[in-house]
């Protein structure tokens, strides 16, 4: 289903009346109300389906795509694809389930959604430049791809129902979200940029890049990750934990963002990974604070990948204070 940018006034509403079923399954182009009539008694979309909202000869200043509604539509086995659509402020799909795609980008007036009790199954998700203040009717138990950006009224995103995505990507210009995300396996990558809290505290297990950057608090930590694949991030805090961490697959690398402007500034940085069993490539703290604090409690191998050190426990108990030089790798 996609939806295009209109210059005339239309509410496309899919329920009601019994007309030819043939028109769910087919492709539709809808450029006016009566195209939208004909798919009243749809209760599931398996062709791809327009909307095109331009008519020839057609101009408003204030004519828009306004409501987009069914109270029998239960699944779209395409795309839900809506794009630049000024005047869209209502989408009332009670009885949808399921959808295969959800993108959609541009909508500056559309604030909430319903579907009903929630979707049961979901795979990608991308929101882009919005005004929804709840992101969490779009989740479902195991997504796909998930990617959010850019949505001024969007202050918490609270998506404690996913438990395992593909990937997931958050992106804020204004570094005002906060971000919950229960899930506990991410089989991709995670990517999280200007985001002002981020909740992971169930995250287990990822086999992609966990990344972030540009995070605006003091404190990061991942109470349960124990086994990760590549970790890269560039951040101004004070503590980043990874308490129960045991084994990373990949690079390891933590980075400030920004060199130290003055000097007596409180700037040490401290790193807990104290269970850490296996880690190929350590940090390289560029444009770092001159102190780092690594405790390595019960490390086994930890080092660079040409030489890893700290066999048989020789980091046992042990809370290091390294002096950097920006731009210099830290070897322990």
């Amino acid at each position: 289903m996609h939806f295009w940018r209109e210059n005339v006034s239309l509410s496309v509403l899919l329920a009601g009346l019994a007309l030819d079923k043939d028109k769910c399954s087919d492709f539709i182009e809808i450029s006016d109300q009566s195209d939208a009539d004909k798919l009243r008694s749809c209760k599931t979309f398996a062709g791809y389906k327009r909307i095109d909202a331009t008519l020839p000869g057609s101009r408003s200043d204030n004519g828009t795509f306004t409501a987009i509604s069914s109270s029998t539509l239960r699944s779209i086995d395409d795309r839900f694809e809506l794009s630049s659509l000024p005047g869209l402020d209502t989408i009332s799909l009670p009885a949808l389930r399921e959808v295969v795609t959800i993108d959609w980008e541009g909508l500056p007036k559309l604030k909430t959604v319903d579907f009903g009790d929630g979707l049961d199954k979901v795979g990608n998700v991308t929101l882009k430049s919005t005004n929804l203040m709840d992101v969490s009717p779009l989740a479902t138990e195991k997504v796909g791809k998930w990617s959010i950006s850019d949505h001024p009224s969007l202050e918490v995103a609270y998506l404690s129902k996913i438990t395992t995505y593909e990937e997931f990507s958050a992106t804020y210009k204004n570094e005002t979200l906060k971000l919950v995300l229960s899930g506990t396996t991410a089989t991709g990558s995670t990517s999280l940029c200007n985001i002002t809290l981020v909740n992971l505290g169930k995250l287990e297990y990822t086999t992609g890049t966990l990344s972030i950057s540009s995070y605006v608090n003091d404190l990061l930590t991942f109470p349960a990750l124990r086994h990760a694949a590549e970790v890269k991030m560039e951040l101004d805090i004070k503590h980043l934990e990874f308490p129960v961490l045991e084994t990373i697959h990949g690079d390891f690398d933590v980075r400030r963002r920004y060199k130290v402007a003055f000097e007596g500034v409180d700037s040490d940085f401290i790193l807990n990974i104290d269970h850490t069993k296996n880690c190929t490539d350590f940090s390289d703290f560029k444009n770092s604070a001159p102190n780092v604090s690594v405790g390595v409690l019960n490390n086994e191998t930890f080092g660079t990948e040409d030489s890893a050190v700290g066999h048989g426990g020789l980091w046992a108990g042990l809370s290091m204070v390294v002096p950097l030089l920006a731009a210099m790798a830290v070897v322990l």
